[in-house]
């Protein structure tokens, strides 16, 4: 599922541009110096040095984090994690330089070597995006950095700090390319839908570097549609998909964006969400069509399950079961009147309201009750919900001193009523016997 996730959330950045002449390394020996000098500072813990690179235009994108945008983020962000982590070895391999007028992306691997608290020596090895320029009193300033891993990684390995950040509103578009790069949005989203891998690559160029979260950087068109091909799953639905530009950089044909994603999910009747960000590197080609030239993106947050709509309305049904003194003319409400059929443990099938009444009435006349109902799956459609799960509790005869502890493996199906509601159709309780020596 999780690799699933990694193809689908490529689709919804927006398809964009690209075609741009790679140079040679040796071309860009200022920008090896200053990547050097980073990967020094970043090993050393000099705060101070890290923060030399940062100005107002500064935007530090780490995994399992939300985008940092000012100054102070960038600042808190890496002083608390040099203060929380100790590290012996960070080292980077480029794989590429290449200019955007005033503009220079750094793309490589990296190694980082660290410790926190009560872990043992933890190594990260992911991809990275730098994007470098040169201020007007001529000093090396980086204007954006992304970096994910390159495969999954315990989430407490990696966020162990998280900097409170300012919200920000989506772009506004205005100008002709961002109203582009807005409608690009929209159609991906529609494709996601429909899972369209075929119509997803046209918006890809030949040589396009793809860099998804937990994966190595799939480069050129063919690996990123292997990549697509093998991680498809039609069994997923999506249930919210949103994509926004939050900053666009027009460099000549060329164009740098910062994303945000927001998507929910559900795969086998669980429903999980995740948010998160990257950059895209788009070329307006003569045609007006938008290609993607490189791409990175990574989560903000690990993906989390959520709780089903479904979920909550049968929750609150199973509490009133539990609720042993709750009026039985209450508690026959959560039944299906017209299609019963409970099944209780060691009794014969009751089919009807009135029987399941006068069942209710004997089990509270001959003792007390103490039960607690718990779900372990849920599986919605359109007409029902299928849960299974158990009860675990004790009965207390009127008649006796003793108490008897009981345990049951239950199966549910729920009625879809009309106006959205849950009742209970059918339920077969199986008792689970004590364990024997």
């Amino acid at each position: 599922m999780t690799s699933y996730l990694c193809t689908s959330l490529l689709f919804l950045f927006t398809f964009a541009t690209a075609s741009a002449t790679t140079h040679e390394l040796s071309d860009f020996p200022e920008i090896r110096k200053e990547s050097k000098e980073l990967s020094k500072a970043l090993q050393n813990e000099d705060l101070d040095r890290v923060l030399a690179y940062v100005n107002s235009e500064t935007m530090v994108l780490p995994e399992y984090h939300n985008a940092l945008e000012t100054p102070a983020e960038i600042q808190l962000y890496y002083q608390q994690f040099f203060e929380r982590s100790e590290t012996r070895n960070y080292s980077k391999e480029i794989i590429e330089i290449l200019k955007f007028g005033p503009y220079f992306q750094e793309i490589g691997t990296f190694q980082h070597e660290y410790k926190i608290s009560e872990e043992d020596w933890f190594t990260y090895r992911g991809k990275y995006m730098t994007w470098w320029t040169i201020s007007e009193n001529g000093e090396w300033k980086i204007l954006a950095n992304i970096w994910g891993g390159n495969r999954w990684y315990e989430p407490r390995l990696l966020n162990f700090v998280q900097v409170k950040t300012a919200p920000r509103s989506p772009m506004i578009p205005k100008t002709s390319l961002e109203h582009k790069i807005v409608e690009s949005i929209n159609a991906t989203i529609k494709m996601v839908k429909s899972g369209d891998i075929e119509k997803q690559m046209q918006g890809y160029l030949e040589d396009a570097i793809y860099m998804t979260y937990y994966d190595p950087p799939f480069i050129g068109k063919r690996a990123i549609n292997g990549y697509f091909d093998s991680h498809y799953n039609a069994a997923v639905t999506y249930d919210s998909l949103f994509i926004a530009p939050y900053r666009v950089i027009e460099i000549g044909n060329y164009s740098l964006q910062l994303n945000k994603y927001y998507v929910e999910w559900t795969y086998e009747g669980q429903t999980s969400f995740i948010h998160g960000k990257g950059l895209n590197i788009r070329k307006n080609r003569k045609d007006g069509s938008l290609k993607m030239f490189r791409q990175i993106l990574n989560h903000s947050i690990p993906p989390t399950p959520k709780e089903h709509p479904d979920q909550k309305k049968v929750a609150e049904i199973l509490s009133i079961l539990d609720n042993q003194e709750i009026p039985i003319e209450t508690l026959l409400k959560v039944f299906s009147e017209d299609d019963l059929e409970h099944f209780p443990p060691g009794g014969k099938k009751i089919t009807s309201i009135a029987h399941l009444k006068e069942h209710l009435l004997q089990s509270r006349a001959s003792g007390t009750t103490e039960i607690k109902h718990s779900i372990e799956s849920l599986r919605s459609y359109a007409d029902m919900v299928l849960v299974t799960g158990s009860t675990k509790g004790t009965f207390k005869p009127f008649n006796e001193n003793s108490i008897h502890a009981f345990e049951t493996k239950n199966l549910f199906v729920f009625k879809r009523i009309k106006d959205g509601s849950l009742k209970i159709s059918k339920v077969i309780w199986n008792a689970v016997l004590p364990e024997t020596d």
